[in-house]
């Protein structure tokens, strides 16, 4: 299976990083999720109700919906505060790379290889408030803004993943973050999106993570980059981009490390 790559960009301030970060990346876990499994026996199974709530912003006004786990929320949540925990003063823009795969089983001594399937890059270019504002105050008296609210409903218009930092900058950000969601609503549900087949009850956990008791995502890891400066720019902090993983290196990388390990544990002896 090839791997599909998705860009979303989108210009907020630090103080509504938390905000944006959690509404884009449990919309996108909201659509990668299955109720628990029940298996009656071995290719006969049926999947249970996916609970599911309404979030609300603490800055923005706005709302989105999330999974009702409190384990996959917090695990989710913890996770984003960490990235936003990075962001300084200096901070130019901040990266979280959603990634969802599927394992392969290997054998001792070697760790079960992860193969990517689908990667969401959510980059955010980090502002001012007042630069937001000021240019949507702009727009707005040209009837420019867009005037959905709603990230489930109104006119769709076809445009994008990508935006230009630019016409991103002259809108206000509740109602970007709606059209945002309506570009993950678009890919999510476009007919060439396709998902890993269904696993047999033994390998049930190579494709989803049977951790939680009541419900079951896709095999998925959330990770973050920082960047301080902007690109062109020269700053006396040098650029520095530092990258943070959760679940450690992805398919081909794992099992050359376990090997260099063996190795070396063997040279040892």
């Amino acid at each position: 299976m090839n791997v599909r790559n998705h860009l979303i960009e989108i210009q907020c301030s630090q103080r509504d990083l938390n905000d944006v970060a959690q509404a884009l990346v449990h919309s996108i876990i909201f659509f990668r999720t299955h109720g628990k499994f029940n298996y009656k026996h071995e290719g006969s199974f049926s999947i249970g109700t996916l609970g599911f709530e309404r979030a609300f912003c603490d800055h923005l006004d706005f709302n989105y919906v999330r999974c009702s786990s409190l384990p996959l929320v917090n695990r989710i949540n913890n996770r984003i505060q960490e990235f936003v925990d990075r962001v300084s003063e200096f901070t130019y823009s901040g990266t979280l790379m959603l990634e969802f795969y599927t394992k392969k089983h290997t054998k001792w001594p070697f760790n079960d290889s992860k193969l990517l399937w689908e990667l969401w890059n959510i980059r955010m270019l980090i502002t001012s408030p007042a630069t937001i504002a000021t240019s949507y105050d702009k727009n707005l008296s040209s009837n420019k803004a867009p005037t959905t609210n709603n990230p489930f409903s109104g006119d769709y218009h076809n445009t994008p993943c990508q935006y230009g930092t630019a016409i991103e900058s002259a809108i206000k950000l509740e109602d970007l973050l709606s059209h945002k969601l309506l570009d993950i609503v678009k890919i999510v549900n476009d007919d060439r999106c396709s998902l890993p087949q269904m696993p047999t009850l033994p390998n049930l956990d190579t494709v989803f993570d049977t951790s939680f008791s009541d419900l079951q995502p896709y095999l998925f890891n959330l990770s973050y980059k920082t960047s301080e400066t902007a690109p062109g720019s020269h700053s006396i902090i040098g650029g520095n981009t530092t990258k943070h993983s959760e679940g450690g290196p992805l398919a081909g990388t794992t099992a050359q490390s376990s090997l260099k390990k063996f190795l070396l544990g063997t040279l040892e002896l």
